[in-house]
């Protein structure tokens, strides 16, 4: 589209040619070609349409077509400001009504077409994001220089994000480079390695959303300044749609995922489980090389009635629990069938608190590994497993970019999105967001904590294929209530179901993603079992999230503006607590995640700036895990006192009120904020606190909470995802729901 010469083209000029268009976009249908118009209906994203003729008006090239009752429609199809279309030709003429052409600009056939002309390099930042889908892939600008990258990257041998990956790029490494390419959605910088000689390729942008990966020496991006490219009409956008003017939906698609590739270990049978205690002696036992009953393993050492013992781990054999010794020697502490009979009560013993009574000693710990495993937990809890169905055993599925639904669930979502497109929710600058929080994956722990990954990709695949702006998962990505190594498998499976959707995803803290769980009651506050952020990042972490450098603890808080779009995503983690959990020499109960709420004050500086700095014009919407002390009015009873809390840092200050107070603040003076979305209760609930509207998600996890009894492990109650559908100009939130929900207390939809 040459803008130029469409934007001095008049209103009301008309080319008479049919043809037949196929929409990327959802369009209202008008009875006039005027954006302002009432919509009459909807062409959804997908369908096809057949025109008449074309006219421009105001800053949008419309189609017309006359019905069988001789009544005239039109539909928007082009955005003259941005060149951006909402869809492509697929028969007929492709030309649009511009009565000239400019002079000098660059010509092409659009996506992958050839371009000539000049401007190449000459645009940098957002403005060149901009119009680089006028720009074909593997466009290349010969130019030197040197970029210093802000974040760890990769070294490909071509530059296309599936190309083979020879090695790391750490942050704050330098590359020296003599060239820039366009391509896959990112731009490339081409250097030499100087160990081997070869030609080598590292993303240093990404265009869609477009963030620069660190600081340029020679600054100047891989895209011709202006272009006429029509090709299929897909692009980028302007980075900001103005009230009443279609923006592209669908989200953008980030291409097919690497993937970590890892399984669960296939059985915990025998697997020595790493732990740090000490158990008293009720009686006496012997110890074995071996934690099995058979003479051949005898040590001849027997620990006496009354003797404090240190164990390093515990594992299982011959239907007998047994902790394990420095030395490298086994002593059995009790049936594996009696964990339901503990008792749970503490004692004192040569001056050390014990918490548990396991068959013939007491255990410094307060839980045994086995009663968060499956089938073991089936006699530790209350449960009712009769209700789950498939529920006598733990399904283990893959994660496979090739994965697709069954038929039924298929149809499910088919009817699932049409409720979500229904034509009297929409607007024209509708951003989606695709929402799942508190999955607790585990692999081995109930059928439902394993279950829960197909739901995740469930939620990815209709995210793909169907398009959304972003996928935000709410924290508690996996349980935390094993060791280290098998957490940071589910962790990575979990992200990788998140990243099917092939859409922008950000992935926030929980209180149990640093597996304080395990850390804290089987192993005795071990902290090297613990999931520090430092190590989490690099398996959660979301390019996408705006972190601010001012980030001690390496949090998960910071900003994300949807692209073309006048919304702009503010996420918080109120689980802001360092990786070095020793105070005073010491770790105890609220030295973990687990523990309790906790802003650091670099979050507590940054988030006031933040809210100021949203792009003028913009919408607000809130992302936390959990929500803050001086929200009140929840319909459901409060749970838990981590909302609540009173615990306040050395300066005096409630870091969550403070929180709370800051949002608040800002709402009174600019009315921008659409909504707080929070998990961690596992309840749907809703409530307006200091004119912000607080929206609770129940759990993705069938059998906690909210729903327990009610939903099943197949079908598709056991679901609890949501589709938000934001209007920005029109300040409104609706919510969809695929799967259970709590009726009384999910709120549809509100507006601001």
């Amino acid at each position: 589209m040459d803008t130029t010469a469409a934007q001095n083209t008049p209103d009301g000029y008309t080319l008479s040619e049919s043809g037949q268009f196929q929409f990327n976009t959802n369009c209202k249908v008008r009875s006039t070609p005027d954006m302002s118009a009432t919509g009459e209906s909807t062409v959804k994203a997908g369908s096809y349409l057949n025109f008449d003729g074309r006219e421009k008006n105001g800053n949008h090239f419309w189609f017309y077509y006359t019905d069988a009752t001789g009544v005239t429609h039109y539909v928007p199809y082009a955005n003259i400001d941005d060149g951006q279309y909402f869809g492509s030709f697929t028969n007929g003429s492709s030309d649009d009504p511009i009565q000239s052409s400019s002079t000098g600009g660059n010509t092409g056939s659009g996506d992958g077409g050839s371009v000539t002309g000049t401007g190449l390099g000459t645009l940098t930042g957002q403005d060149g994001a901009n119009v680089a889908n006028q720009t074909p892939d593997g466009t290349s600008l010969a130019i030197d220089g040197s970029f210093t990258f802000d974040i760890p990257m990769a070294a490909h041998t071509d530059s296309t994000a599936e190309s083979s990956v020879v090695g790391p790029i750490d942050a704050g490494t330098t590359l020296n480079y003599n060239g820039k390419v366009k391509d896959d959605n990112y731009y490339w910088l081409r250097y030499e390695d100087v160990s081997t000689g070869n030609t080598l390729y590292a993303p240093y942008a990404s265009i869609d959303p477009f963030q620069y990966y660190g600081t340029d020496s020679n600054p100047g991006d891989p895209v011709y300044a202006s272009g006429t490219g029509t090709g299929s009409g897909s692009g980028t956008g302007t980075g900001g749609s103005s009230t009443g003017s279609s923006r592209t939906q669908g989200g953008t698609d980030t291409g097919t995922p690497t993937l970590s590739g890892q399984t669960p270990v296939s059985s915990l049978e025998g697997y020595e489980f790493p732990s740090n205690g000490i158990v008293h002696m009720d009686s006496g036992a012997a110890t074995r090389t071996a934690p099995v009953f058979d003479d051949s393993h005898e040590t001849g050492t027997t620990h006496k009635a009354g003797d404090n013992v240190h164990y390093v781990a515990k594992t299982n054999g011959n239907d007998r629990m047994w902790v394990k010794f420095t030395d490298g020697n086994y002593m059995p502490i009790g049936k594996l069938d009696t964990l339901s009979g503990h008792d749970k009560s503490s004692g004192t013993f040569n001056g050390t608190k014990f918490h548990e009574q396991v068959g013939y000693v007491h255990d410094q710990n307060y839980e045994q590994p086995w009663q968060d495993i499956w089938p073991y937990i089936q006699n530790t809890t209350n449960t009712d497993w009769d209700s789950l169905e498939d529920s006598n055993s733990i399904e283990t599925e893959t994660v496979d970019t090739n994965f697709t639904p069954s038929s039924d669930e298929q149809t499910q979502l088919e009817q699932f999105n049409e409720q979500v497109n229904n034509s009297a929710d929409q607007h024209d600058d509708d951003v989606l967001i695709a929402y799942i929080t508190d999955t607790h994956y585990d692999s081995y722990k109930t059928p439902a904590t394993a279950r829960v990954l197909h739901s995740m990709m469930l939620m990815s695949w209709y995210a793909k294929t169907y398009g959304v702006d972003l996928v935000v998962h709410g924290g508690d990505v996996n349980d935390g209530v094993k060791p280290k190594d098998l957490s940071k498998i589910d962790v990575n499976r979990a992200v990788d179901a998140i990243k099917l959707s092939q859409r922008p995803y950000i992935i926030l803290q929980g209180n149990h993603d640093d597996n304080s769980g395990y850390a804290r009651n089987i192993t005795r506050n071990d902290t090297t079992q613990v999931l520090g952020n430092d190590d989490a990042w690099n398996i959660r972490g979301s390019q996408w999230l705006n972190r601010p450098t001012q980030n001690r603890n390496n949090a998960v808080f910071g900003t994300y503006d949807v692209p073309n779009s006048n919304l702009s995503i503010v996420v918080l983690d109120g689980f802001d607590q360092p990786d070095e959990l020793e105070d005073n020499g010491k770790v105890d109960f609220y030295s973990f995640r687990h523990g309790y709420t906790h802003y650091d004050v670099d979050q507590l500086k940054w988030l006031p700036g933040a809210l100021n700095n949203v792009p003028a014009g913009n919408k607000i919407l809130v992302f936390d895990h959990i929500s803050l002390n001086g929200v009140s009015g929840w319909k459901q009873e409060e749970r838990s006192p981590f909302e609540n809390n009173s615990i306040t840092n050395p300066t005096g200050v409630n870091e969550s009120n403070e929180i709370f107070r800051d949002l608040t603040n800002y709402q009174s003076n600019n009315r921008n904020i659409l909504g707080t979305i929070v998990g961690h209760t596992h309840e749907d609930d809703q409530t307006v606190a200091g004119g912000i509207q607080f929206i609770r998600q129940t759990c993705a996890l069938s059998d906690r909470v909210d729903g327990q009894g009610q939903r099943t492990i197949d079908g598709r109650d056991n679901n609890a995802w949501t589709i938000l559908r934001i209007s920005p100009s029109a300040g409104t939130v609706h919510q969809y729901r695929f799967g259970w929900s709590n009726t009384g207390t999910f709120l549809n939809n509100w507006s601001l």
